[in-house]
């Protein structure tokens, strides 16, 4: 995630190495509330399923898959993961009976 920071930074042009940025730590003692792509993830992974008593994990794994712009595709391309061939994997897994 740090390196999907820096290129995403680096893209607007701005260096990370010129500014001196506090290191992240705790939240704190707040609730995190979900964002939108939060949102977005748990919509597309409930629309795969007919009755939400039937939503898995793996479920939520191909919303967030599904995503084509946002931090996930960009660290998971970083990563070298080939998203294709994990949501294949996922959908298999799914239509087998586990996950």
């Amino acid at each position: 995630m740090d390196r999907e920071f820096e290129q995403s930074l680096a893209a607007a042009g701005v260096s990370l190495a010129a500014f001196d940025l506090p290191r992240t730590g705790p939240v704190g003692t707040r609730d995190p509330q979900p964002g939108e792509s939060v949102r977005l993830a748990i919509e597309r992974g409930l629309a795969s399923v007919a009755r939400q008593a039937e939503v898995r994990p793996a479920h939520l794994l191909l919303g967030i898959l599904s995503a084509q712009v946002g931090t996930v595709p960009r660290a998971l391309a970083l990563a070298g993961v080939d998203r294709a061939a994990l949501t294949t994997r996922v959908e298999q897994t799914l239509a087998g009976g586990r996950a």
